[in-house]
């Protein structure tokens, strides 16, 4: 059975997608990421969410289980500008995030009236 590391390296292979990339993506510091690519560290359950949710894999199967790559598609791939608001929102302070997340749902409430 694979173990974290050597899925962690599939997984940024199959999306082509560098380790400076997954850090900005995810929000997870590019020194931690580092160290789990060497074995040196695992993953927290948050940090694990973090990566499952950017690498588009399931949290089982990263942490090394004998489960399917990719969890069942629930909902449609993001956009790119969804991914940029996502990336944009992850960068933010928690207290700015509560900010934002209670404009956006003000704004949808007057939307709608």
């Amino acid at each position: 059975m694979a173990d974290f590391k050597e899925r962690l390296e599939l997984a940024l292979a199959n999306k082509k997608m560098t380790a400076a990339e997954l850090s900005r993506l995810s929000g997870i510091n590019e020194g931690a990421i580092s160290q789990y690519r060497k074995g040196a560290y695992k993953a927290t359950q948050e940090n694990l969410e973090k990566l499952a949710l950017t690498l588009g894999v399931s949290i089982a199967w990263l942490m090394g289980a004998d489960v399917p790559m990719h969890k069942e598609k629930s909902s449609p791939e993001l956009s790119e500008e969804e991914k940029e608001l996502l990336e944009l929102f992850r960068g933010l302070p928690e207290d700015k995030q509560k900010m934002v997340l209670e404009m956006l749902k003000a704004a949808l409430s007057t939307k709608s009236k």
